[in-house]
């Protein structure tokens, strides 16, 4: 996922967010919170998608016999066949929408001074994700 670094603070709307509030506010800080980070969304266009075709069409590089041998590993072990390394490039390159939205649709955006806090809760979340697959 895309991190996006910006020294400018960063808010989200409080959990009482409503018209009335905004009406009845006096700053910023009535009715939004201060966030280190957040996740955002942003939808892919046709020219991100022709951008992706390219990329992966020309310039994106893989060895197809691993590839194929990891696509045996996981089919083994009950993958579906859309999940499979091979047919995820195929459908990458075609700029299939679904696939581009999977991958490319949500992004970090985190304060500077966000960021150490940004970086251990993503060691957190990787540490724990880690060990639950070992269990």
């Amino acid at each position: 996922m895309p991190i996006l670094l910006t020294n400018a603070p960063l808010f989200v709307a409080k959990e009482d967010f409503s018209m009335e509030s905004v009406k009845n506010s006096d700053c910023l800080e009535d009715i939004t919170r201060e966030v280190p980070y957040l996740i955002t969304y942003y939808d892919i266009s046709p020219d991100f998608t022709k951008h992706c075709q390219n990329e992966f069409e020309s310039k994106f590089q893989y060895d197809l016999e691993y590839l194929e041998e990891v696509g045996l590993y996981r089919s083994s072990l009950g993958s579906y066949e859309f999940e499979l390394p091979i047919p995820l490039m195929e459908s990458l390159m075609q700029g299939e929408p679904s696939e581009l939205k999977k991958y490319f649709t949500q992004f970090i955006v985190c304060n500077w001074e966000g960021f150490p806090k940004l970086i251990n809760d993503l060691k957190k979340a990787i540490t724990l994700a880690m060990s639950n697959i070992k269990t």
